[in-house]
């Protein structure tokens, strides 16, 4: 149950403000016995209403406060059980996680993977500021490519794609040193062998079309040309989601990562369900089918 504490507020508001007018009419008219004797009446009436309101006010307080404490319990009971259903899931995989988005590959959740006891080889986190590269680093970046841009191409796309290639070989390595050393992205980790599955972590807080365009599709294209299995995932409070967008690439999405339910998602997927999981529209489940 929601319980919508704006509702609340507004009829407390109409109370008063009728209070107030009762009083105000009433004022107008002193000396009518007949009109005094009904402004007592509302008055009395309004007083009553207002503590039927109190009284439901109340009753909601307490339901919030049961409901808050069961899923303080349930949140404590998927945290016990989580690190029992994992162990022995991810052995001998290996991932390489890429942010695009707000979000980051947290400790626990590295942590999870790790005792589930897969890899994560290596770690690209890339800035929003290479959509816009400003002249002079533009220029040292095609530099090192060798290339100039095609038509109708951008920078930001180009870099992407080489991004894709790095993780899956060892080319282009001095691209992303540059790309490191002009703040442009963060690596870290071993790019020596391609990885089994590579976790694209998009989703932000506005709406950016243009920038999952640019970014987010042309890495995930190169990697499943070189047939390296993607999924895609955010968190569940972002406001503008990339799952659709993720989605008509045809590759497993998890939109609650931020969850116990989205981190088991994480392992089940990685150890090869298919699927988009979350509690969003987008999802088809909360989680993959668990198989023992």
């Amino acid at each position: 149950m929601i319980i919508d504490i704006k509702y609340h507020i507004a009829s407390l508001v109409a109370v008063f403000l009728a209070l107030g007018i009762g009083i105000l009419v009433g004022t107008s008219i002193i000396g009518n016995d007949g009109m005094a004797e009904r402004q007592q009446q509302i008055i009395t009436v309004l007083e009553q209403d207002f503590a039927h309101l109190r009284k439901d006010n109340a009753k909601k307080n307490e339901e919030i406060k049961v409901l808050s404490e069961e899923i303080q319990q349930s949140e404590s009971f998927e945290e016990e059980l989580l690190p029992a259903l994992v162990p022995g899931r991810l052995v001998g995989r290996s991932i390489v996680v890429v942010e695009t988005g707000n979000n980051f590959m947290t400790k626990e959740i590295k942590d999870l993977i790790k005792s589930a006891g897969g890899d994560i080889r290596s770690r690209v986190a890339i800035s929003p500021k290479i959509a816009d590269v400003n002249e002079l680093n533009q220029e040292q970046i095609l530099a090192v490519l060798g290339q100039e841009l095609g038509e109708n191409e951008s920078l930001s796309q180009v870099i992407s794609r080489k991004i894709g290639n790095a993780i899956i070989t060892t080319e282009n390595m001095d691209l992303l040193m540059l790309l490191k050393d002009l703040d442009l992205i963060k690596i870290e980790g071993d790019f020596s062998k391609p990885p089994e599955t590579v976790v694209v972590m998009g989703g932000s807080e506005k709406e950016d079309d243009e920038k999952i365009a640019r970014i987010d599709l042309p890495l995930i294209r190169t990697l499943k040309e070189k047939d390296i299995r993607v999924i895609g995932a955010e968190f569940s409070t972002d406001r503008y989601s990339y799952m659709r967008s993720y989605q008509k690439e045809n590759m497993t999405t998890i939109d609650h990562l931020d969850t116990i339910p989205g981190q088991l998602a994480l392992i089940l997927t990685l150890q090869g369900e298919e699927g988009h999981f979350g509690n969003k529209k987008t999802a088809e489940k909360l989680i993959p089918e668990l198989k023992w």
